[in-house]
């Protein structure tokens, strides 16, 4: 993060939860303001790597379980790289731009993810880097429009985006409803002030939130070269291609599609009392360890909501946080039949 965005940050009110997160209200008022109205968040604790060169969209081909070639120019799509065991390292969200792609995911994952890929980057033309930009997500019914009063136009599909001139703007629902924002300090800090005319102000756990009731999960270094993109749903969110030619771990990937039984799947829950402390890479119980959390939030009501890959999930087994049984879990539905 810039120091002129971090001292931005710090001008703003808010206060450093236990999470490390920079808040402004209580957890469960800023996850209420997302049900109740229009929301920015700094995504802090996600950053872009960049991936340039002659090679980049050949050498991203051959690494990506998404299709590369296939993308238009000034999209966006989901993506995993894995090892050659089909795990997934790390994953994000993929964009086109004019001079070569961004990958946006989690800050602890950058360097992991670029040492990963440097390895098979040796006798490719690529220039792999992680960007200093900065990020906000916007979230509101229809809050396109507070943006175009801004940009004077922005994307209206989902996984479109424009390309202006210190700034990317991604629409992540089709119906206007989420945005995300990425570009130099400078210009988010006008991004934000501007927003902040018509929104509340939240934090980054909030954006998590909205992820996870779509059954989105990012990757951290808990949960990473822990699971298969089919674990994480990922082969449901249009995340793996199966039709596009070979890159690393795809034989494993094809194998369980066409030949396997997934055995693991990402299910959404929520906890049954307010739990303060929650991470990824915890344990998921039932009479014994059958789970891991993938990542969870606050909600309105003060619970922890999280996405879990669970061992043979049965919806009447009763599932907890720990081994005693005592903070149990409710299973809710996600966006898409598993």
């Amino acid at each position: 993060m810039t120091d002129q965005w971090q001292d931005f940050l710090g001008t703003l009110g808010g206060k450093q939860l236990p999470s490390g997160e920079l808040g402004f209200l209580e957890p469960a008022a800023e996850a209420q303001a997302l049900i109740e109205g229009y929301v920015v968040a700094p995504l802090a604790s996600y950053r872009l790597v960049k991936i340039s060169g002659p090679d980049a969209k050949r050498f991203l081909q051959g690494q990506l379980t998404c299709d590369v070639e296939a993308l238009s120019q000034h999209h966006s799509h989901l993506g995993c790289h894995c090892n050659h065991k089909g795990r997934v390292l790390a994953n994000f969200l993929l964009m086109t731009v004019d001079d070569g792609y961004y990958l946006r995911l989690p800050l602890a994952m950058c360097d992991t993810l670029i040492d990963s890929l440097k390895k098979y980057a040796m006798f490719s033309q690529v220039s792999l880097t992680t960007s200093d930009w900065v990020g906000i997500g916007y979230h509101g019914e229809h809050c396109g429009q507070h943006l175009r009063a801004h940009y004077h136009d922005v994307p209206a599909q989902q996984g479109q985006l424009m390309e202006y001139d210190n700034s990317v703007v991604v629409c992540m629902e089709d119906d206007n409803s989420a945005y995300e924002i990425w570009g130099n300090a400078s210009e988010l800090t006008a991004v934000w002030a501007h927003l902040c005319q018509h929104s509340t102000a939240v934090s980054e756990s909030v954006w998590r939130l909205q992820q996870i009731r779509h059954g989105i999960a990012s990757i951290y270094p808990a949960t990473s070269l822990s699971f298969t993109p089919h674990n994480i749903n990922y082969d449901l969110v249009g995340g793996v291609s199966f039709t596009k030619g070979c890159y690393t771990g795809q034989e494993i990937i094809a194998r369980t599609h066409y030949l396997g039984k997934v055995k693991q799947r990402m299910y959404r829950l929520v906890s049954q009392e307010v739990l303060p402390t929650l991470a990824p890479g915890d344990s998921v119980f039932s009479e014994q360890e059958v789970g891991v959390v993938i990542d969870c939030a606050i909600n309105e009501q003060g619970q922890q909501e999280l996405l879990a890959v669970i061992k043979n999930y049965q919806a009447q087994t009763d599932y907890f946080l720990d081994k005693d049984g005592t903070k149990s879990l409710q299973g809710l539905d996600l966006p898409y039949s598993l």
